[in-house]
């Protein structure tokens, strides 16, 4: 493999992904922030400082800035989104009498934005519904969560839980309003949907399940490859993604000289892809940087072996371990790739999920907590959650619960009929 092709992918991804100057950024945006007094620039500016810094030397001294501007609504405004109305959010709980809130999921920091835009009245939809916030991205959109705690009336919590436990802290310092909730953005795949086969009967020897966007580093999966026997066993599944094609993929293998006959899928349905997963020995993730990752949960339900970067910044990183899977950096991946296909059927991955990490455990703990939360307050609380999982997007894992949570659904169209769609409770899990 020629080295230019090598360092030209190399070097900018090394600088992209230092955490060094990111600090740096969020140090100079703080200091030009101080010096624009009160104003809604100076304010943005801390804000996107915020989301660029991580040690907590500088994030409790912003969030002492931040804080007071939110409380007394001094934000800059925000763009009109693109699409007016949500989708990947579901209604889980319908209100009830006395005053007992409902429950509304909603996933991607766009559809955050949508809720803003699209809900004029926002102190009396607090009062009847409880917002629980999902986010797509780590670190995820400050600009937005600081509009939406200045519009959460004193008192009322707003729940997130993190797309990675690395940005807890960092979430609990930012707005007293955000109350955090247990688990991962990730953790919501049901095992039901998985038949995994016998470790034996699996023909793909290392499946990759991703888009073909840069972030996801294919260029880092074919150099592994490159220095890998040639009759690997590799399926490759991916969308269009970022102006990149199954064209510039294939060009990437070819320019790392990646030996192997890779067997390219593309933007298949979720069944299918469920089915590779099941037939896979090990599941590899090149990201170095990026959400929960639904893909990695899906891996080890499906009972695969995870292999993920050791310093992946990426939530589904805190699920390898001993039972499921194996990490590496750019230099031992071979060898910990081979390790893993030469070990994996000691490892029970899917049993750990199943009992850590499943959606109705994740749903199980969200209930208790709002619950709790709830009585505490003095609201009542006399009907659970409807259990949800991600398939691909968020659907419920009892059907049933669409006709039950109709009626609400309808009025939440009724009443904002441009955020909430028509349909808009099926649209969700599309």
């Amino acid at each position: 493999m020629p080295l230019i092709t090598q360092l030209r992918q190399s070097i900018p991804d090394a600088l992209r992904h230092s955490q060094v100057p990111r600090e740096w950024l969020g140090r100079w945006l703080r200091i030009r922030g101080s010096l624009g007094g009160q104003t809604e620039k100076a304010t943005s500016r801390f804000l996107k400082a915020y989301y660029h810094s991580e040690k907590t030397t500088n994030l409790a001294p912003l969030a002492r800035r931040i804080q007071p501007v939110v409380r007394a609504g001094h934000l800059a405004p925000l763009d009109p989104p693109r699409r007016s109305e949500v989708s990947r959010t579901l209604l889980v709980k319908a209100p009830g009498p006395d005053g007992e809130r409902g429950v509304i999921l909603s996933y991607f920091e766009y559809n955050w934005h949508r809720l803003l835009h699209g809900i004029p009245d926002w102190e009396a939809f607090s009062k009847k519904y409880t917002l629980v916030l999902l986010p797509s991205w780590s670190p995820t959109n400050y600009e937005i969560l600081a509009h939406l705690a200045a519009r959460t009336p004193d008192g009322v919590p707003l729940y997130l839980q993190p797309a990675n436990h690395r940005e807890r802290e960092k979430l609990a310092t930012f707005h007293q309003s955000l109350r955090l909730v247990d688990g991962l953005a990730c953790d919501w795949v049901h095992p039901r949907y998985f038949e995994p086969l016998p470790w034996e009967q699996r023909d793909i020897d290392l499946l990759v399940v991703s888009n073909w966007a840069p972030f996801k580093r294919h260029w880092e999966l074919f150099h592994t490859l490159s220095r890998m026997p040639a009759n690997l066993r590799v399926t490759c599944v991916g969308q269009p993604d970022s102006g990149k094609t199954l064209a510039d993929i294939r060009a990437l293998q070819r320019s790392f000289r990646a030996p192997q006959s890779i067997e390219y899928l593309e933007s298949i349905p979720i069944d299918q892809v469920t089915a590779l997963q099941c037939r896979a020995k090990v599941s590899a993730l090149f990201s170095r940087w990026e959400g929960g990752c639904v893909a990695a949960v899906e891996t080890l339900m499906a009972g695969a072996v995870l292999a993920m970067r050791d310093d992946a910044r990426i939530g589904a990183r805190a699920h390898v371990n001993s039972e499921t899977g194996v990490t590496f950096l750019r230099h031992n991946a071979p060898d910990a790739l081979m390790r893993a296909l030469e070990t994996g059927s000691q490892l029970n991955p899917r049993q750990w999920a199943i009992d850590h990490i499943s959606s109705d455990l994740t749903m199980s703990r969200l209930n208790e907590q709002l619950k709790s939360d709830s009585l505490k307050s003095g609201l009542p609380w006399t009907e659970d959650l409807a259990a949800m999982c991600y398939r691909p997007y968020l659907t419920f894992s009892d059907q049933t619960a669409y006709e039950r949570l109709a009626p609400a659904a309808a009025e939440l169209h009724d009443r904002y009929p441009l955020l909430f769609a028509e349909g808009w409770l099926e649209s969700a899990k599309k």
